[in-house]
């Protein structure tokens, strides 16, 4: 027994110290490969294309990447950059008896803001999106929201 302590008292902590690094790191590899796979991403982030949406198509079955997704969803997608100045995100909120929202994704995948056309009293939506150290005061009718990160994904939703 003595001859596998040090072994096994070495696969553990190799271990713990992997979890960690794991729960560290995938959550941002997920990101990246999810932008590779929906854009070029390094290109589109050369070619200045933050800060934008990109509008999708009504869904296909059997043709599209998101099997099993809703075909009456449209989705709006970008990624957000806010290392040198806020993002305005200026939405209008349909009110046909639909469903809407916005959410915020930071680049690890976590979730930090969300609201939906049941939040909302008005026919629109100002979000002002800001780093940390952003000294920005917000207006009358904004929503300042701070992002935990520098960078980040925008996804609207409209049935």
């Amino acid at each position: 027994m003595k001859k596998w302590t040090p072994w096994l008292i070495a696969t553990l902590i190799l271990a713990v110290l992997m979890h960690f690094v794991a729960l560290q790191r995938l959550p941002a590899i997920v990101t990246e490969r999810m932008l590779a796979n929906i854009f070029n991403y390094a290109e589109d982030w050369e070619k200045n294309k933050v800060n934008q949406l990109f509008h999708g198509k009504l869904r296909v079955a059997g043709r599209d990447k998101v099997p099993m997704d809703n075909p009456d969803t449209i989705t709006s997608f970008g990624f957000f950059d806010v290392s040198e100045h806020p993002l305005r995100i200026h939405c209008v909120v349909p009110r046909l008896d639909s469903y809407w929202s916005l959410t915020l994704f930071s680049w690890n995948t976590d979730n930090f803001f969300v609201i939906n056309d049941l939040q909302t009293a008005s026919d629109t939506v100002e979000v002002v999106l800001k780093n940390a150290e952003s000294s920005y005061v917000g207006q009358e009718g904004e929503r300042v929201v701070v992002a935990p990160d520098e960078k980040g994904v925008i996804l609207v939703r409209m049935i």
